[in-house]
């Protein structure tokens, strides 16, 4: 369970943070939180740093993993707030997936062929279809409240 509010801060060695997003890894029956954290190094290069911040009211964060990202990062998003082992990125001209494995975090680009020159993605919206209620039961349903509100 997430907390409601933690009021703290830590030192990421990271400049200009973009963005950031936070899931649940589970490794070895083990349960981590991981925060995603996009920003810029000291030498201006895009950087996704992973944190793991299970217990992160009493120690500082850790890293995790991080990496350099030759692609401009406008946000950055978990797939599944469940899974911090996939998440997508978009930036100008790119929308890129990635996936964590073993502490190493891999990137492939989404071909975007003439719909990415001169665009700039700045953020998305991840859905999670398994859990939406299905379209045809709606109405039925939205008609059942309606009486039982008459």
């Amino acid at each position: 369970m997430f907390p409601q509010t933690l009021q703290t801060s830590f030192f990421t060695g990271l400049s200009n943070i973009r963005c950031c997003d936070v899931a649940v890894k589970y490794e070895n029956q083990r349960k981590t939180l991981i925060l995603l954290v996009v920003g810029q190094d000291n030498l201006k290069r895009n950087i996704l740093a992973m944190y793991d911040i299970t217990d992160f009211a009493y120690r500082e964060p850790s890293l995790f993993c991080k990496k350099i990202s030759d692609f401009d990062i406008r946000s950055a998003k978990f797939l599944d707030k469940r899974d911090a082992n996939q998440f997508v990125t978009c930036g100008k001209e790119n929308i890129r997936f990635w996936r964590l494995k073993h502490k190493v975090i891999n990137g492939v680009s989404l071909v975007l062929n003439e719909h990415g020159r001169d665009t700039v993605f700045n953020d998305f919206c991840v859905f999670d279809y398994d859990n939406l209620v299905n379209i045809q039961q709606m109405p039925q349903d939205a008609e059942n409240i309606k009486n039982n509100y008459k």
